[in-house]
C-alpha cells in the first residue's frame, strides 16, 4: 500500500507541476527537499535506535574481533567439559 501511495504522490506532484508551469519546478523543489529531510531525520531515528539495542546487548564500538583461535579454544574446552560430564 505504501508504494503505491508513493506512485499516486509522484504522479500527482509531475501533473501539478504540467499544470502549473513555471510554479511547478518549485513545487518540486519544495517536495524533494522534504523528501529528503524526512529521509534524513528518519536514518537518525534508526541510527539512534541501533545504538540503544547495542548498548542493551552490551555491544561496544571498540570491541576487536574475535579470532578463529580464540572461537576454536573456547569451543574445545566446553566439549570436554560436556565429555567429562557424562563420564561422570
Amino acid at each position: 500500500m505504501v508504494k503505491w501511495g508513493k506512485v499516486l504522490i509522484v504522479l500527482l506532484v509531475l501533473g501539478a507541476s504540467l499544470y502549473l508551469g513555471a510554479y511547478g519546478v518549485g513545487l518540486k523543489g519544495i517536495i524533494a527537499l522534504g523528501l529528503l529531510l524526512s529521509i534524513y531525520f528518519r536514518t537518525k531515528t534508526i541510527e539512534a535506535d541501533l545504538q540503544a539495542i547495542k548498548k542493551h546487548l552490551g555491544i561496544l564500538e571498540g570491541e576487536r574481533p574475535v579470532s578463529n583461535e580464540e572461537i576454536e579454544a573456547e569451543l574445545e574446552r566446553e566439549m570436554r567439559a560436556e565429555a567429562d560430564g557424562k563420564k561422570e
